[in-house]
């Protein structure tokens, strides 16, 4: 009896817990808005390099080709997928949050200050019955975070945080809004998270793109860094995102941008504002 009084307490700090957890993995979306627009604001000026140390040198520039937009989107394509995956979540995110974290919040309230548990109900069939189940589904969540399913566990800890909040209601009766399951575009975001953070090593970023000098159409990884912000500003503006001013481009440029506009509308999840996934690329870091 008293094992189910404290489940329930701490199930009821837990759901707090969760939703933090769900929040702090959106928070970690970048900010293309303003970075795109400090990194390009020379190019789209047309303000000329600085002058280098060296006058036989190469001069640096940033402009828009034919050669150096097809490097870059086959750099990025593989990456599209990714990025539509993260944009559904978040569509789907906002309004989740909120309504669980009104729920928790109101259940935690009733758990600390409804006093003495009901305990007719934790005696209930119905109460051991959610309990039993609570217990079978979080033994079935660690074998699968321990066997690296990653959709399956993140399935199994959504439906324990539903059960515990069962739980909770039950024990200290109220009237909180039930919490929901989340979003199937959620939990496929959380996955892939944790799959590709599983992958990782201490020393890489699942974060960073490293494109080989031989694919880089004879781009530095600054050059690349800068003409794709152009690149992604460009697609911005033509889907009403941005202002037309936030750049400008040649004619030759625009001809470009054109031809590849197809696969530019592809990759528009990638430069959204909130979805920036290349903020800690060495091209990036380095500007």
């Amino acid at each position: 009896m008293r094992s189910h009084v404290m489940t329930c307490r701490r199930a009821a700090s837990l759901l707090v817990l969760s939703v933090m957890m769900a929040s702090s993995a959106s928070a970690q979306l970048g900010k293309l808005k303003k970075i795109g627009a400090d990194a390009i604001k020379d190019a789209a000026t047309g303000k000329k390099p600085e002058p280098v140390k060296d006058p036989t040198a190469p001069r640096v520039d940033y402009v828009i080709s034919e050669t150096r937009l097809a490097a870059i989107i086959s750099a990025l394509m593989p990456l599209a997928a990714e990025a539509q995956r993260e944009a559904d979540a978040r569509a789907v995110a906002a309004s989740y949050t909120a309504k669980t974290k009104a729920s928790t919040d109101c259940i935690k309230k009733a758990a600390d200050e409804g006093g003495v548990p009901d305990m007719e109900a934790v005696q209930s069939p119905r109460f051991q019955a959610l309990a039993t189940r609570t217990n079978s589904v979080m033994t079935r969540m660690l074998a699968a975070q321990s066997a690296k399913r990653y959709r399956e566990f993140v399935a199994l800890a959504d439906t324990t945080v539903v059960l515990q909040a069962q739980s909770a209601t039950m024990m200290f009766k109220n009237s909180c809004a039930p919490i929901s399951y989340k979003p199937v575009a959620m939990l496929e975001m959380e996955a892939a998270q944790l799959e590709r953070a599983g992958a990782t090593t201490a020393a890489t970023s699942s974060n960073e793109l490293n494109v080989p000098t031989g694919l880089r159409a004879g781009m530095t990884s600054g050059q690349f860094g800068r003409i794709r912000e152009r690149m992604a500003v460009w697609a911005l503006i033509q889907s009403g995102t941005l202002p037309p001013t936030s750049d400008t481009f040649t004619d030759e440029e625009k001809a470009a941008l054109i031809a590849r506009a197809a696969d530019l509308k592809k990759l528009g999840p990638l430069f959204k504002a909130g979805a920036m996934q290349w903020a800690t690329w060495g091209d990036i870091k380095a500007w």
